[in-house]
């Protein structure tokens, strides 16, 4: 888990705020699966957020 912490280090409130939306949206998909894979729809997601 740090590790996954410290990946996320010089992160910007602003892009934190787009990662968060993306995971929230990603997670509530998978609720019941409970492991999240990146796909690259959650990719293009993140990319079309403003």
């Amino acid at each position: 888990m740090e590790e996954k912490l410290r990946a996320l280090e010089g992160i910007t409130y602003r892009e934190w705020q787009k990662l968060k939306l993306v995971i929230d949206n990603k997670f509530a998909e998978i609720k019941y699966d409970n492991i999240l894979d990146v796909s690259k729809d959650t990719v293009e997601e993140l990319k079309n957020i403003n």
